[in-house]
């Protein structure tokens, strides 16, 4: 008896501790701002865009830019696990064994922490450097002082540079165009905007860890094709002229300048995301505010986000009792990875970043805002299409509007603790009444 006495005493107090302390502090990454601090510059004059889509026509873009290659390719990628991309740097390294290739990837992607294709893939080039007699083959694992680098852009001989939502993954760039991801990529073509990507590229590689194969790491990639039921109806499109373009990178700049679109709209913003996060470590989702706000100056408001993710269905209808419009990306598409924006019809983001507190504020990510209604005009389309084959959420109240939210200090686990000494008094009481 006094052994039970003293567990509940100890519960007891463990709650009346946990009620009364403090919210735990969030720690996020303080380091990253020393090590780059890019603006949102905008760049006007003469531009050659190509616009392509997952799965439509990402790869024959993807893999006609590396076959182009006569001296330099710059790789930024979070992942990477598509052999047939892996083969067209093997064939730059075997036409041009002076060829400089450097690659960088999230140091999380290639440690074990999610994937071991992205290590393989390292190793492979490693060794194909090796037996082609390649000796500018250069591989880097991420600086660790972002949370991760999610950033998607491949520079080619300092010409042009593609800036996508897509991974080198096979669901991301799928040579079938039937199946894969739903993404947005552009191919930009000139000097601004693509010396600009290669101060960011090589910062980033100044601060990287070089890639030391290990025998473990070797793998093997399948040439295997998926085949699925997408009709592929978009061919990739180029459009040249004078022009506006605006290169974002986070954590340095994104936040402010996609809050600065969203806040200009005055007719419609449509938003493809593969979830988004209804809160940030400093509160509220800002670009979510920003939409809310922009119902509410009556503007129209539609937002395709994919149904798997985790908590997709609490997001879709908190989004949808705001009066945004919402629906769930068709199942056609083997996920809906893009994370674009379009503004008034006249405005597009293409870009890597997810609506999450760690893509806006702790990772490396990378996109391009274009100022040009014929460019914005090429995604509205596809956009259109997915929207007429989502699935619309009608939405319902969230737990999280009858409340306001969360209560400060109170989370569902203490509220769980909180409830520990009563189920175990409980449990005494019944244990004295079978004794007795």
């Amino acid at each position: 008896m006094r052994k039970e006495s003293l567990i509940v005493t100890t519960l007891t107090l463990l709650f009346i501790v946990t009620i009364f302390a403090p919210p735990t502090a969030t720690i996020t990454n303080t380091n990253v701002s020393t090590f780059s601090n890019f603006p949102a510059t905008k760049y006007s004059g003469s531009m050659e865009v190509t616009a392509y889509t997952s799965p439509d026509s990402s790869f024959s873009v993807t893999i006609a830019a590396l076959q182009d290659a006569d001296e330099e390719i710059d790789v930024c990628i979070y992942a990477i696990s598509n052999g047939f991309i892996l083969k067209e740097l093997n064939n730059a390294m075997e036409r041009n064994p002076s060829m400089v290739i450097n690659v960088i990837v999230s140091y999380r992607h290639a440690s074990g922490f999610e994937s071991s294709y992205t290590r393989g893939a390292l190793y492979n080039l490693s060794k194909a450097a090796d037996n082609a007699g390649a000796t500018n083959v250069n591989l880097y694992l991420s600086s660790n002082a972002y949370d991760f680098t999610h950033a998607k852009y491949i520079i080619v001989d300092r010409e042009v540079v593609l800036v996508q939502s897509a991974n080198w993954a096979k669901t991301s760039i799928p040579k079938d165009p039937s199946y894969g991801n739903r993404e947005w990529g552009v191919m930009i073509k000139n000097n601004d905007i693509v010396n600009y990507f290669l101060q960011v590229f090589n910062n980033d590689m100044t601060i990287a860890t070089p890639y030391v194969p290990e025998d473990d790491d070797e793998g093997s990639f399948s040439a295997k094709v998926s085949k699925g039921s997408y009709s592929h109806p978009f061919t990739s499109k180029k459009f040249t002229g004078s022009m506006e373009i605006q290169p974002i990178v986070s954590p340095d700049n994104d936040v402010s300048a996609i809050k600065q679109i969203l806040q200009s709209a005055t007719s419609t913003i449509y938003v493809q995301q593969a979830y988004i996060k209804t809160k940030w470590d400093s509160g509220s989702n800002e670009f979510l505010d920003e939409l809310i706000d922009a119902v509410d100056r009556g503007v129209t408001v539609k937002v395709i986000i994919d149904k798997k993710p985790s908590g997709a269905e609490d997001s879709a209808n908190l989004m949808a009792s705001k009066g945004i419009e919402i629906a769930y990306s068709s199942s056609v598409f083997e996920y809906c990875h893009n994370k674009g924006i379009i503004v008034d019809g006249e405005i597009v983001l293409i870009s890597s970043i997810n609506w999450s507190n760690e893509a806006a504020n702790e990772n490396r990510e990378a996109g391009v805002i274009i100022y040009n209604s014929d460019i914005a005009s090429y995604f509205a389309q596809v956009f259109t299409w997915d929207w007429q084959n989502a699935e619309i959420v009608s939405g319902e109240t969230t737990i999280e509007e009858e409340t306001g939210g969360e209560v400060e200090g109170l989370c569902l686990g203490t509220i769980l603790l909180g409830l520990l000494p009563i189920v175990a008094l409980i449990t005494i009481s019944m244990r004295k009444k079978k004794h007795h």
